[in-house]
């Protein structure tokens, strides 16, 4: 081997080196877990008000959704509703249900809702919502599950919900009145009860992933069967996010 050919290969192998060490920098900092618990997504409903059309006056939901977190989420309107506050009547279903869309860090939109029409007093219009998202996922993190999976370079074979722990995910629950309130007086839920049942089933108390964030089901029920399943499972998130981390003995 001659002299240039032996420099040729040491510089070879010095690349590779090099190369090799930026991938591991680079792989270790993306599986640095972020810290859990912080909610990216503010959900409010701020007010209903009224428009104009075609001569009619007609009341709308506003419903504002933020990304405060540091990086840029996908996000859906899961639960949606507005009732009559004394008859309970439903005035409204989520039109965003199967609707994913992307809101960057900082950023804010707003969603309207257009209520049933309904001559009530702006204060018995009574309106709630959820709202789930999850961090959306870089070319660069892709990259690295790509690569991870296929060299099992940290044996994340081993650990299927990888992916699923280092994307932060979450929900966020608001209305036009305490959420709390709502669910007492439209479904005559209240957190001690659900806590009774946390209780002897501690699995209830374990957030399911947000995975079905993007493959919403189908839905072929009518609108006030919708609304009540809808509001069961909104219900179990509002517990779970408003209780303590151990369930008492």
């Amino acid at each position: 081997m001659t002299l240039s050919s032996l420099k040729l290969w040491q510089v070879l192998l010095l690349g590779t080196a090099i190369l090799a060490a930026i991938l591991l920098l680079v792989a270790w900092i993306l599986r640095v877990p972020r810290p859990q618990g912080q909610n990216w997504v503010v959900l409010s409903i701020q007010s209903v008000e009224f428009r104009t059309n075609a001569g009619k006056v007609l009341p709308m939901a506003l419903v504002r959704v933020s990304n405060v977190g540091p990086e840029t989420v996908d996000f859906r309107l899961c639960w949606f509703e507005c009732r009559a506050k004394g008859q309970k009547a439903l005035l409204a279903t989520n039109r965003f249900a199967s609707t994913v869309a992307p809101l960057g860090t900082g950023e804010s939109t707003n969603l309207t809702i257009d209520l049933l029409t309904a001559q009530l007093p702006l204060g018995d219009y009574q309106c709630c919502g959820e709202v789930v998202w999850a961090e959306r996922e870089s070319m660069l993190h892709r990259w690295h599950r790509i690569v991870d999976r296929q060299l099992n370079l940290f044996d994340v074979t081993k650990n299927p919900r990888w992916y699923a722990r280092e994307l932060q995910q979450g929900s966020a629950i608001a209305g036009n009145v305490d959420p709390a309130d709502y669910f007492r007086e439209m479904y005559g839920k209240t957190r001690s009860e659900w806590l009774k049942l946390a209780r002897r089933w501690p699995e209830l108390r374990r957030k399911p992933l947000n995975n079905w964030i993007y493959y919403p089901g189908p839905n072929d029920q009518s609108p006030e069967e919708s609304a009540r399943m809808q509001a069961e499972s909104a219900f179990a998130d509002f517990c779970r996010m408003t209780i303590d981390s151990v369930v008492p003995e």
